[in-house]
Protein backbone atom coordinates (compact mmCIF):
# COMPACT_ATOMS: atom_id res chain seq x y z
CA UNK A 1 0.00 0.00 0.00
CA UNK A 2 1.47 3.35 -0.94
CA UNK A 3 1.27 6.59 1.29
CA UNK A 4 -0.58 9.58 -0.20
CA UNK A 5 2.38 12.04 0.21
CA UNK A 6 0.24 15.06 -1.02
CA UNK A 7 -2.86 17.18 -0.26
CA UNK A 8 -5.81 15.73 -1.94
CA UNK A 9 -8.28 18.13 -3.94
CA UNK A 10 -11.12 17.37 -0.53
CA UNK A 11 -8.42 18.68 1.63
CA UNK A 12 -7.35 22.03 -0.04
CA UNK A 13 -10.94 23.06 -0.06
CA UNK A 14 -11.77 22.28 4.06
CA UNK A 15 -8.47 24.42 4.15
CA UNK A 16 -9.52 26.90 1.56
CA UNK A 17 -12.76 26.94 3.82
CA UNK A 18 -11.69 27.54 7.11
CA UNK A 19 -9.32 29.96 5.72
CA UNK A 20 -11.96 32.06 4.65
CA UNK A 21 -14.41 31.47 7.58
CA UNK A 22 -11.68 32.55 9.79
CA UNK A 23 -10.90 35.60 8.08
CA UNK A 24 -14.23 36.74 7.29
CA UNK A 25 -14.98 36.41 11.08
CA UNK A 26 -11.85 38.66 11.36
CA UNK A 27 -13.49 41.16 8.88
CA UNK A 28 -16.48 40.98 10.66
CA UNK A 29 -14.75 41.61 14.10
CA UNK A 30 -12.81 44.31 12.44
CA UNK A 31 -15.52 46.39 10.83
CA UNK A 32 -17.49 46.02 14.30
CA UNK A 33 -14.51 47.89 16.13
CA UNK A 34 -14.43 50.44 13.76
CA UNK A 35 -18.28 51.31 14.18
CA UNK A 36 -17.62 51.40 17.97
CA UNK A 37 -14.76 53.22 17.59
CA UNK A 38 -16.69 56.26 15.71
CA UNK A 39 -19.32 55.87 17.85
CA UNK A 40 -16.98 56.71 20.62
CA UNK A 41 -15.46 59.50 18.65
CA UNK A 42 -18.95 61.15 17.72
CA UNK A 43 -19.98 60.96 21.42
CA UNK A 44 -16.67 62.63 22.34
CA UNK A 45 -17.40 65.34 19.87
CA UNK A 46 -21.06 65.87 21.14
CA UNK A 47 -20.10 66.19 24.51
CA UNK A 48 -17.29 68.83 23.93
CA UNK A 49 -20.08 70.88 22.13
CA UNK A 50 -22.19 70.55 25.05
CA UNK A 51 -20.02 71.34 27.87
CA UNK A 52 -18.57 74.58 26.21
CA UNK A 53 -21.76 76.79 25.53
CA UNK A 54 -22.25 75.64 29.58
CA UNK A 55 -18.93 77.39 30.60
CA UNK A 56 -18.97 80.24 28.52
CA UNK A 57 -22.58 81.13 29.85
CA UNK A 58 -21.69 80.34 33.24
CA UNK A 59 -18.55 82.81 32.84
CA UNK A 60 -20.70 85.27 30.96
CA UNK A 61 -23.65 85.23 33.39
CA UNK A 62 -23.25 88.15 35.59
CA UNK A 63 -22.93 90.54 32.05
CA UNK A 64 -25.75 88.94 29.95
CA UNK A 65 -28.27 89.24 33.12
CA UNK A 66 -26.75 91.62 35.85
CA UNK A 67 -28.53 94.95 36.63
CA UNK A 68 -27.34 97.48 38.95
CA UNK A 69 -28.69 100.01 40.80
CA UNK A 70 -27.41 102.38 43.37
CA UNK A 71 -29.65 101.36 46.52
CA UNK A 72 -30.33 97.95 48.40
CA UNK A 73 -33.63 96.77 47.31
CA UNK A 74 -34.54 99.03 43.89
CA UNK A 75 -35.89 98.59 40.71
CA UNK A 76 -33.19 98.60 38.18
CA UNK A 77 -34.11 99.53 34.68
CA UNK A 78 -31.39 98.55 32.04
CA UNK A 79 -30.78 101.09 29.63
CA UNK A 80 -29.45 99.58 26.88
CA UNK A 81 -32.80 97.17 26.30
CA UNK A 82 -35.33 98.64 29.32
CA UNK A 83 -35.55 95.05 30.83
CA UNK A 84 -36.31 95.71 35.18
CA UNK A 85 -35.70 93.45 38.06
CA UNK A 86 -35.89 94.37 41.54
CA UNK A 87 -33.66 93.72 44.10
CA UNK A 88 -33.50 91.75 47.01
CA UNK A 89 -32.81 93.25 50.40
CA UNK A 90 -28.92 94.15 51.18
CA UNK A 91 -28.85 93.79 47.06
CA UNK A 92 -27.86 96.79 44.49
CA UNK A 93 -28.22 93.86 41.46
CA UNK A 94 -30.46 91.68 39.90
CA UNK A 95 -31.16 89.73 37.41
CA UNK A 96 -33.39 90.38 34.17
CA UNK A 97 -35.66 87.87 32.55
CA UNK A 98 -34.13 87.84 29.41
CA UNK A 99 -29.97 88.04 28.14
CA UNK A 100 -28.77 91.93 27.46
CA UNK A 101 -30.59 93.14 24.66
CA UNK A 102 -32.54 89.96 23.94
CA UNK A 103 -36.11 90.54 24.72
CA UNK A 104 -38.22 88.32 24.47
CA UNK A 105 -35.80 85.38 23.49
CA UNK A 106 -35.22 81.79 24.93
CA UNK A 107 -33.48 79.95 22.15
CA UNK A 108 -29.71 80.65 21.11
CA UNK A 109 -26.27 80.14 19.87
CA UNK A 110 -23.36 81.49 20.66
CA UNK A 111 -20.93 84.08 18.01
CA UNK A 112 -17.35 85.10 18.37
CA UNK A 113 -17.92 88.50 17.68
CA UNK A 114 -14.11 90.52 18.38
CA UNK A 115 -12.87 88.07 20.43
CA UNK A 116 -15.87 88.21 22.68
CA UNK A 117 -18.44 85.58 23.30
CA UNK A 118 -21.89 86.82 22.32
CA UNK A 119 -25.40 84.77 22.72
CA UNK A 120 -27.29 85.47 19.45
CA UNK A 121 -31.18 84.26 18.61
CA UNK A 122 -32.04 81.24 17.11
CA UNK A 123 -34.87 81.48 14.23
CA UNK A 124 -38.14 79.71 15.16
CA UNK A 125 -37.02 76.29 13.98
CA UNK A 126 -33.57 76.77 13.43
CA UNK A 127 -30.31 75.45 15.34
CA UNK A 128 -26.92 76.04 14.92
CA UNK A 129 -25.34 73.78 12.10
CA UNK A 130 -21.75 72.58 13.58
CA UNK A 131 -19.35 70.91 10.83
CA UNK A 132 -16.58 69.46 10.92
CA UNK A 133 -15.83 65.34 10.69
CA UNK A 134 -19.02 64.86 11.85
CA UNK A 135 -22.00 67.26 11.39
CA UNK A 136 -23.89 68.38 14.45
CA UNK A 137 -26.41 70.84 15.71
CA UNK A 138 -27.15 72.95 18.71
CA UNK A 139 -29.54 74.90 20.37
CA UNK A 140 -29.07 76.82 23.59
CA UNK A 141 -32.46 76.92 26.07
CA UNK A 142 -32.74 79.59 28.97
CA UNK A 143 -35.73 79.53 31.07
CA UNK A 144 -36.32 81.34 34.22
CA UNK A 145 -36.70 78.75 37.25
CA UNK A 146 -39.78 79.20 40.14
CA UNK A 147 -39.39 79.28 43.52
CA UNK A 148 -41.81 78.09 46.17
CA UNK A 149 -42.51 80.37 49.23
CA UNK A 150 -39.80 78.27 51.41
CA UNK A 151 -37.49 79.71 48.61
CA UNK A 152 -36.76 76.03 46.87
CA UNK A 153 -36.93 75.37 43.16
CA UNK A 154 -40.23 74.68 42.54
CA UNK A 155 -42.11 74.10 38.95
CA UNK A 156 -45.67 75.42 40.84
CA UNK A 157 -43.64 78.27 42.51
CA UNK A 158 -43.39 81.73 41.12
CA UNK A 159 -40.49 83.00 38.74
CA UNK A 160 -37.47 83.53 39.88
CA UNK A 161 -35.27 85.76 37.79
CA UNK A 162 -32.41 85.33 39.65
CA UNK A 163 -32.18 81.73 38.69
CA UNK A 164 -31.89 80.21 35.16
CA UNK A 165 -31.66 76.60 33.79
CA UNK A 166 -29.45 76.43 30.78
CA UNK A 167 -29.63 73.53 28.77
CA UNK A 168 -27.61 72.52 25.66
CA UNK A 169 -29.28 70.18 23.08
CA UNK A 170 -26.53 68.65 20.38
CA UNK A 171 -27.87 66.71 17.97
CA UNK A 172 -26.06 64.12 15.20
CA UNK A 173 -27.11 62.18 12.41
CA UNK A 174 -25.13 58.44 13.22
CA UNK A 175 -25.83 55.73 10.41
CA UNK A 176 -29.16 57.27 9.42
CA UNK A 177 -30.40 57.69 12.96
CA UNK A 178 -30.88 61.14 15.04
CA UNK A 179 -29.21 61.05 18.43
CA UNK A 180 -29.24 63.88 20.71
CA UNK A 181 -27.57 64.77 23.89
CA UNK A 182 -28.80 67.47 26.34
CA UNK A 183 -26.86 68.78 29.20
CA UNK A 184 -28.13 71.43 32.08
CA UNK A 185 -27.17 73.76 34.30
CA UNK A 186 -28.71 75.93 37.42
CA UNK A 187 -27.32 79.52 37.33
CA UNK A 188 -27.85 81.75 40.32
CA UNK A 189 -27.88 85.55 40.39
CA UNK A 190 -26.43 85.23 44.09
CA UNK A 191 -24.11 87.89 44.67
CA UNK A 192 -24.19 92.06 44.28
CA UNK A 193 -22.66 93.25 41.53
Amino acid sequence: MAKNKGFSIIEIIITLAIITVIIAGIGKALALISRVYNSSAIKTQALTYLQGPIELIDGLKDDLFGCSCVLNGCVCTRASDGQTCTAAALYKSCWTQYPKDLNGQTRFYLEKIGGNWQLKPLVAGAKEAISGKYTFSREIKIENMKRNASGVLDPTGTIDYNTKKVTVTVEWDERGKINQSNLSIILTGWKNL
